[in-house]
């Protein structure tokens, strides 16, 4: 919102999506869809003619392991699948007739590094933390403001000739020793 774009979040949860948008401001709108339905991704698109910036942020994981009963392990994997990929898939194909032109960017964010304090990270044991904290060279778990200063940078003019890359967000993480 700080950059000047009009900003609309889309999930599952109704709730969370109320909270997060009014935590962007008036001007931040909502929509609630399943990333992994294509009819739902098109109809939180609907009302848009041009798109500036998409960013991909939807995940989560869910446990499978071999011990998993084979019915749960499908469902699971399923799951993670539709939305960690596939909702990825169907917003970048139904955006990008609507991508501003020239100019538009599609921003997908998988596993940059470890993000604290976060719906996904929020809840792991305080050993845990410190434990990737001390692989980290820059000594911090990372943080959302990490991520949206990158996201911020990606969809400025500044980061307008970058394509296809993959930019590990991550404090040196996975470098550290």
């Amino acid at each position: 919102m700080e950059a000047g774009y009009a900003v609309v979040v889309a999930g599952r949860n109704g709730e969370h999506l109320r909270e997060a948008a009014g935590k962007l401001g008036p001007a931040a709108q909502w929509r609630r869809a399943d990333v992994g339905c294509r009819t739902d991704v098109e109809n939180a698109f609907a009302d848009f003619d041009c798109i500036d910036v998409l960013v991909n942020a939807a995940g989560f994981v869910r446990p499978v392991s071999l011990s998993t009963p084979i019915g749960e392990a499908e469902e699971n994997w399923d799951a993670v699948v539709d939305a960690n990929l596939k909702g990825s898939f169907l917003a970048a194909m139904i955006a990008s007739p609507r991508l501003a032109a020239p100019g538009g960017r599609v921003i997908s964010i998988s596993s940059p590094g470890f993000i604290a304090n976060t719906g996904f990270t929020g809840a792991w044991p305080d050993d845990r933390v410190s434990e990737i904290v001390a692989q980290t060279p820059l000594g911090r778990a990372g943080t959302p403001a990490d991520i949206a200063g990158t996201v911020l940078w990606l969809a400025s003019e500044a980061g307008s000739f970058l394509t296809g890359a993959i930019i590990p967000v991550n404090g040196g993480w996975r470098i550290g020793g």
